[in-house]
């Protein structure tokens, strides 16, 4: 998968969590818990979402690397063959 077509599914996960975020725009870089003003809830819901959208386990310690979209294109790429 291209990284565009990553991104987008990445911010489509996202949106499920936090649909009210879209009128603002996503900015790739932005700490998505800090601009979008996500609680510890829904940045978990959206770790959940990832796991079951992409078939990625990722342990405790890895969250930071979702903290930007940036962040979890690059986790992904690092931790699946084919995503």
């Amino acid at each position: 998968m291209e990284d565009l077509a990553l991104r987008e599914k990445l911010i489509d996960t996202l949106l499920d969590v936090a649909p009210d975020i879209a009128d603002r725009g996503i900015d790739e870089k932005a700490l998505l818990q800090e601009q979008y003003n996500l609680d510890s809830a829904d940045f978990l819901s959206y770790i959940i979402r990832i796991h079951d959208r992409f078939g990625v386990d990722v342990p405790v310690e890895d969250y930071g690397s979702f903290s930007t979209i940036e962040g979890a294109v690059d986790y992904l790429r690092a931790h699946t063959a084919d995503v």
